[in-house]
């Protein structure tokens, strides 16, 4: 009865050590990264002072304004 119970304490010694030293079949999944948002340069309207980005402004020859129409009054 003894060396049962020393063979079964084994076994469990054994299996507890193999189940930690043991390599996992697939690497664990890879956080996805999150998209980065790039800053995008505002500019202040040269009639109203309204701040929109660049892209969106309306060039005219005194400034960049934020709409056609503002463009119009200022530079008529």
């Amino acid at each position: 009865m003894k060396y049962l119970v020393l063979l079964l304490l084994a076994l469990v010694v054994i299996w507890r050590l193999r189940s930690k030293l043991r390599v996992p079949d697939s690497p664990p999944p890879e956080k996805e990264a999150e998209p980065v948002s790039k800053a995008v340069e505002m500019h202040a309207c040269t009639h109203c002072g309204l701040h929109v980005p660049i892209n969106d402004m309306v060039v005219g020859v005194r400034g960049r304004y934020c709409s056609g129409g503002h463009r119009a009054l200022a530079e008529h």
